[in-house]
């Protein structure tokens, strides 16, 4: 949400390449669609007072020309909820659904070859395969997928589960995640 922060009068502008370019068609309602559209706010003898970049995919509530107070929206985001298009998570490797599909395991068994752990922070617990598996067994989660295909996620040490026995996923749902190796750091002395 883009608010005025100055008393006066809303002015928009489009940057064309080094210079701003007065837009006087802007109306309230309408959705921004391309980039570099700005709202300078100016007093009473066309100083600027502020200047505020208005996003691609925001909606102007106030028309050009329009007087504004301190506290005046100007525009607001298309929708209150923020997309996430992707996360990064520099520590871990994660294995990913590829399939829309039902999980099932094999020889996940607790005590054996993984281990529950409960998070405080979120007072939720998950399976993590231990670090060292008995012989005899390969922890697997299989996805059976709608077309009757079975797909196979072996599962590493250390490996944290983020999907339970039974559960549906969709595609690029997160099975589970295997932390990278951490490096020691080495310095002159070794």
């Amino acid at each position: 949400t883009i608010i005025s922060g100055a008393k006066g009068i809303v002015k928009y502008y489009k940057l064309k390449g080094d210079y701003l370019e007065r837009r006087h068609d802007i109306k309230a309602g309408e959705a921004v669609n391309e980039k570099g559209l700005f709202a300078v706010i100016v007093d009473g003898e066309d100083r600027e007072a502020l200047r505020h970049y208005i996003a691609r995919g925001s909606v102007v509530e106030l028309d050009d020309n329009s007087e504004v107070e301190k506290d005046s929206v100007i525009a607001n985001p298309a929708s209150a909820e923020q997309v996430v298009i992707a996360e990064w998570d520099p520590y871990s490797n994660p294995s990913i659904a590829e399939e829309k599909g039902k999980i099932s395991f094999e020889d996940v068994i607790p005590g054996v070859t993984v281990a529950e752990q409960f998070d405080e922070l979120t007072g939720t617990s998950k399976l993590v395969v231990n670090e060292y598996i008995p012989a005899g067994y390969k922890p697997t989660v299989v996805l059976a997928t709608e077309n009757k295909e079975l797909l196979r996620y072996s599962l590493d040490p250390k490996t944290s589960l983020f999907v339970s026995e039974g559960q549906k996923v969709e595609v690029a749902d997160i099975i589970g995640k295997t932390p990278k190796a951490t490096q020691k750091s080495k310095d002159i002395t070794g």
